[in-house]
């Protein structure tokens, strides 16, 4: 079965969106807040920079990071991998928003 068709599955379809939040619960609140104010209110890399009083490359770095770690989470998940690895955060955060 393809991976496409994986998503087909209403279960499949739970687990990512069950891993997505567990990654989200981990991460320190201004990360969160970025992947929100980002993917949910659909601000720029600059609005949310301008927010926290970073740049706008943090932001960006801190988004890739986010992404990163969902899709290693979602690629192993669809790849019937009989473990899910903790994955973790990655070393680089928003150095300058204060979070690490």
């Amino acid at each position: 079965m393809t991976n496409l068709n994986k998503l087909a599955l209403p279960e499949m379809r739970e687990q990512l969106a069950s891993s997505i939040l567990e990654v989200l619960a981990v991460l320190p609140e201004a990360h969160r807040n970025v992947f929100i104010w980002k993917h949910y209110y659909g601000w720029s890399e600059t609005q949310i920079a301008s927010r926290l009083g970073c740049s706008t490359s943090e932001v960006e770095n801190t988004l890739l990071e986010i992404g990163r770690t969902i899709f290693q989470r979602a690629q192993a998940l669809l790849s019937d991998s009989a473990t899910l690895q903790e994955t973790q955060r990655p070393k680089e955060w928003c150095a300058t928003c204060g979070v690490s």
